[in-house]
């Protein structure tokens, strides 16, 4: 009986797997914009011209 369900537990695992989809990055072009930048140190965030 144990060996019966280990079995049919493989079975549920490996037919449930997908095939991963590759991301195509032209499908959706985005222009991003950097806005703001923080870090760990004290009042060191970053904004606007100030990033140039």
């Amino acid at each position: 009986m144990k060996k019966a369900l280990t079995f049919l537990t493989l079975i549920i695992i490996l037919s449930s797997c997908k095939k991963k989809k590759t991301f195509e990055v032209n499908t959706y072009p985005k222009k991003w914009e950097l806005v703001k930048m923080s870090g760990n140190i004290p009042n060191s965030e970053t904004t606007g011209n100030q990033m140039l």
